[in-house]
């Protein structure tokens, strides 16, 4: 690919390829927190396939906007509803296990907050880069104060791609 090109995905993210390096930029829900919730991981997948898709060697950089790379799961789309959290967990699966599995190198760039789900997609990434001064932000995984228990799967992710001392 010699020319840049721009393709949207949903109102939550946009793929962007100049060269052999295509960045996916989240940016869906309020303030662009790029929240999880049904048509956030149709957008994503749909943007990671067509990606993978694409001709000869690459690269994806996965990143977010403004203070966020992700927020995590949709609180709103939750509610008071935990059972939905079946549904948003499964939709955070898909995505990282496509991550994980993506005929590339991927690259998170952690422009902001990554909580929960999105600190997920972060360690489903092979690299994963953040400003050390980039002020308050944040990875985190808020799931223990919601009492939502983190599965054996997460926790392995976890341990293997985070240092001992922050894992």
């Amino acid at each position: 690919m010699s020319s840049s090109l721009r393709t949207t995905f949903g109102s939550s993210c946009t793929v962007e390829g100049v060269g052999d390096i295509y960045v996916l930029r989240m940016h869906g829900g309020d303030k662009n927190a790029s929240v999880f919730n049904p048509q956030f991981g149709k957008d994503v997948m749909e943007a990671l396939e067509y990606v993978e898709r694409q001709k000869g060697q690459k690269c994806l950089v996965v990143t977010g906007t403004g203070k966020f790379f992700s927020a995590g799961l949709d609180l709103k789309f939750m509610g008071n509803d935990m059972n939905k959290i079946v549904t948003l967990s499964a939709i955070g699966k898909k995505v990282c296990k496509k991550l994980l599995l993506m005929n590339m190198p991927t690259v998170a760039a952690i422009n902001g907050h990554a909580f929960g789900a999105g600190a997920f997609v972060a360690l489903s990434c092979d690299w994963r880069i953040m400003q050390s001064n980039r002020g308050q932000s944040k990875l985190c995984f808020p799931e223990m104060k919601l009492g939502i228990p983190i599965s054996e799967g997460w926790r392995e992710l976890i341990t293997v791609k985070l240092p001992p001392q922050t894992a």
